[in-house]
């Protein structure tokens, strides 16, 4: 038998991976899009996000949810477990369109930007369940940004949009590849050179432990034109060279432009013979440009794009979810109204 204490289920969830049902007594979050999210062992956390108010609107959520992954359990009640029972809200905010990323030490949570001007850096730790804030010299505020944390515990932030601070500006967008040392608590924005304008609502993906491929997305040109960006042109950054390079996709079939969509690398002790999954693949999910709710392959190495065919039930739509590895998607937007 299966128990729920929340009402409303966590609005589009859906698993592209198939798990056997257990009994399991079950909290649903709220339905909300432009969460962060971050894996860390065999547990997804999932941070903040934009929240039905019940009448039309939305607020920010400071709400951190938990999923533990290592055993199977029924898609329509995952084991959610809530840590946000007395979390003092004037230190954590609600935030919107942040970033979720695992630090140095295997056990905390980074949280950077969003919404917000006052905090940048949010840090969680999983072992003793306390929050703390972080003030990093330089640090400036950003949303809608893109991250990946490399072996060593260093966090690249690529794109996003930030009102300027003590300046005439009211928008600006954020060019330079942002780094963050875990470890030292060091922040660095590192020269632009010849890399390419900022994206927002795009994904980055990092390769090899080096390269990042960042893929779709929209290119701000002020605070309220944008344009998305090709799919048939990936752009790739050298983390340890600090060089920007593109490559040009392969084969007949590409995806539509999108922003909003999801990416994550297959795992190579996890990966699909049936589909082409090998571990050389980034696979992504719907994504805005109109509504989209396909999957596709990028092979990392041949740049070839794959729409591989997928059974089961597909969700209806894929805005701005979130993924951890193996590409859990929770948390999308739907055509559905949010009250």
């Amino acid at each position: 038998m299966t128990f729920c204490n929340h009402p409303h289920a966590f609005r589009a969830l859906a698993l592209l991976i198939l798990f056997l049902p257990i009994a399991t007594i079950c909290f649903i979050p709220a339905g909300r899009d432009f969460a962060s999210a971050a894996q860390l062992n065999t547990t997804i956390w999932v941070f903040g996000g934009a929240v039905s108010d019940g009448n039309g609107g939305w607020t920010s959520s400071n709400g951190l949810y938990s999923l533990d992954i290592s055993q199977s359990w029924p898609t329509s009640s995952p084991p959610w477990t809530d840590h946000s029972v007395g979390v003092n809200s004037s230190i954590v905010e609600g935030r919107v369109r942040s970033t979720m990323q695992v630090g140095a030490d295997a056990a905390s949570l980074w949280v950077y930007g969003g919404n917000v001007s006052a905090t940048l850096f949010l840090r969680y730790n999983t072992t003793t369940g306390a929050w703390s804030t972080m003030r990093l010299q330089g640090g400036i505020p950003i949303q809608g940004c893109s991250a990946v944390r490399n072996a060593s515990g260093t966090i690249f932030y690529f794109g996003g949009q930030t009102d300027a601070v003590n300046t005439a500006l009211k928008w600006a967008r954020n060019d330079a590849v942002i780094t963050v040392d875990t470890a030292l608590g060091v922040w660095d924005a590192l020269p632009v050179g010849n890399g390419p304008l900022g994206r927002l609502l795009h994904t980055s993906t990092l390769v090899n432990g080096t390269m990042v491929y960042i893929i779709g997305g929209a290119v701000p040109y002020n605070a309220s034109t944008s344009i998305l960006a090709p799919m048939d042109n990936i752009t790739i950054y050298d983390t340890i060279d600090g060089t920007w390079s593109w490559s040009m996709t392969t084969g007949s079939q590409t995806p539509i432009c999108r922003s909003g969509h999801t990416a994550v690398l297959t795992d190579r002790a996890r990966c699909c013979p049936n589909v082409g999954f090998d571990g050389n693949s980034i696979i992504t999910f719907g994504g805005q440009n109109d509504v989209l709710n396909d999957v596709w392959t990028l092979d990392v190495k041949t740049f070839l794009w794959a729409k591989p065919t997928i059974t089961g039930s597909v969700p209806t739509t894929g805005l701005y979810g979130k993924n951890g590895k193996n590409l859990h998607i929770f948390g999308l937007r739907t055509c559905e109204p949010q009250n």
